[in-house]
């Protein structure tokens, strides 16, 4: 019997990939002649989905819906999950797709995205779903931003756009089942906010993406040094292969990573 239940699996495993393999075939087919940076709209995995840039909605796809790199896993029917950085709503959308029921807290600073956001939103009648329309930081107030009309828009000094900024640790007073931040490089600024505040007692899981922009110091180590003073065990991924010998160490280079993290002391 249980030979046969492990064969099932596999081939329901099979089954879901072969499925995947085609939608995403489908969608660059659908989406390859689309000019950049306009607004298109396309109905996949059962959502309607608008977008601002087709390219970077391709391949935010593969990542988020084919690759799970938010997947985690809850025995709650509700799991309350924190999306730092929802940018126009894929992650929600995901989300919602693997948690029908769950209570989403999402925070986005960008006007355009969050324009799209809420049509997603809207237009897939996403409930317990609530838009905090600012960026997360370590301070409040206002901040310089740099968008680039995909979801890479940056707190940056020479940015001409001014955005609001929040503490995360303002928001966080009882159990989160996962908070998930792709914030451009802001990871450390609410990483110290979060600990100096003793808000990581409340988290369950994470992920976040670790952004090494060129000309900037690294602070991976500070970031894992909080995990681990918090009672975290973290694994590092990243997006595609290893670099098979061929990383550069000079401050030209450019990358980024996926930390993810489970508290080991709930």
């Amino acid at each position: 019997m249980n030979i046969v239940i492990k064969f099932l699996r596999k081939w329901a495993k099979l089954i879901d990939r072969v499925y995947m393999l085609l939608i995403i075939a489908r969608l660059r087919l659908f989406l390859k002649n689309k000019p950049r940076f306009s607004l298109s709209h396309v109905r996949v995995l059962g959502y309607n989905i608008f977008l601002n840039d087709p390219r970077s909605f391709y391949f935010e796809f593969i990542h988020i819906f084919k690759n799970e790199i938010y997947g985690f896993h809850s025995e709650k029917e509700r799991p309350y999950i924190i999306d730092g950085g929802g940018f126009i709503g894929a992650s929600c959308l995901y989300f919602k797709k693997k948690y029908p029921k769950a209570n989403i807290l999402v925070f986005e600073p960008d006007n355009n995205a969050l324009f799209i956001l809420r049509k997603n939103i809207e237009a897939n009648k996403l409930d317990n779903v609530t838009v905090v329309e600012m960026g997360l930081f370590d301070k409040e107030g206002e901040i310089s931003f740099l968008p680039d009309n995909t979801d890479g828009g940056k707190i940056d000094t020479g940015g001409m756009h001014k955005i609001k900024v929040t503490r995360l640790s303002n928001y966080i007073n009882s159990e989160i089942d996962f908070l998930k931040l792709n914030i451009e490089g802001a990871e450390l600024n609410v990483f110290e906010d979060l600990d100096q505040n003793d808000k990581f007692k409340y988290i369950r899981g994470l992920c976040i993406e670790y952004h090494s922009f060129k000309r900037q110091k690294q602070n991976l180590d500070k970031i894992l040094s909080i995990l681990t003073k918090n009672n975290f065990r973290y694994y590092i991924s990243n997006f595609e292969n290893s670099p098979k010998g061929n990383f550069k160490s000079d401050e030209n280079t450019q990358f980024y990573l996926l930390v993810y993290a489970k508290n080991i002391a709930v």
